[in-house]
């Protein structure tokens, strides 16, 4: 470990010792952090904390569940402690760890996922993932454990069955949830259809299937050559990459720039949270 504060050489042999999952991915997370910026550990370990804090304190009172279009909103709220990761018992959604462009969205909630199993699969060989239907531009990169057979394709699907079926027991969730997609239109790793209208029928579906529950679409916009400047039905916040090329999962994750971009997008994600907490604590 480069960084030795005591606080992060603590951290690091309570993480081998101390059995909560929880506590493990806080620890990896933040001794992670400064590492790569030891000038932002205090503010990385206030971003992390104040995310667990209210996340504890609103246990079961709350949901958060990611409209893609990728990974990163399911995968930065966890690993910062805002969103309870798989291992305490998080249920999987259909858009956690899939892509999935804004217009294939819109039309499988609009129907309530019908046809969504029906369109002919295809593995992509370079890359080790299988794809949805072409139409749809669908691809699923964390599923390498489902094999290029049918019985792999068979696994695949009953998998995301079962996150279909969880989307839709929590669209009757009585508490606030926030609903957090990930914009971005920049090169052929990031799709450029993500049309403002494909967002906004996602967002009117959304408040259709919630009816008076509460609930916020919250999408965060990273493009560098995006002119949208409002979507109707959701709170639209831009966040730029750090620079045009930026992949956030590679190794620019852990640099100055890689980790200044995720404590403001977990602050974001905080605070409209919060903001949702307190409109139905008023309400009650």
């Amino acid at each position: 470990m480069e960084y030795k504060s005591l606080k992060c050489n603590l951290l690091f042999y309570l993480s081998r010792i101390v059995p909560s999952k929880d506590f493990k991915m806080l620890c990896k997370q933040y001794l992670k952090s400064c590492e790569a910026v030891p000038e932002m550990s205090k503010t990385a370990w206030k971003c992390i904390t104040d995310n667990y804090k209210l996340r504890k304190k609103n246990c079961d009172q709350f949901k958060i569940v990611s409209l893609g279009w990728g990974c990163m909103p399911r995968t930065l709220l966890t690993l910062w402690m805002l969103k309870p990761s798989k291992g305490v018992g998080e249920k999987g959604m259909p858009f956690d760890l899939s892509a999935n462009p804004p217009h294939a969205t819109a039309h499988f909630l609009e129907n309530d996922f019908a046809g969504y199993f029906d369109g002919e699969w295809t593995y992509d060989y370079e890359h080790k993932r299988w794809k949805n239907a072409e139409w749809t531009g669908i691809f699923y990169p964390h599923d390498g454990d489902c094999e290029p057979t049918a019985e792999g394709l068979a696994k695949l699907k009953k998998r995301m069955a079962g996150r279909i079926s969880n989307f839709r027991e929590v669209m009757s969730f009585p508490g606030p949830v926030l609903f957090v997609m990930h914009k971005a239109t920049m090169d052929e790793l990031r799709p450029v259809d993500h049309k403002a209208e494909d967002i906004e029928r996602v967002c009117r579906k959304i408040a259709e299937l919630r009816g008076d529950k509460p609930f916020k679409v919250l999408v965060i916009a990273c493009d560098h050559n995006d002119d949208c400047e409002k979507i109707a039905g959701a709170e639209l916040v831009k966040l730029r990459y750090p620079h045009a090329e930026y992949i956030w999962h590679l190794a620019e994750r852990f640099t100055p720039a890689g980790v200044k971009f995720e404590i403001d997008f977990m602050d974001i994600c905080r605070n409209a949270l919060s903001d949702l907490l307190k409109v139905q604590k008023k309400s009650r």
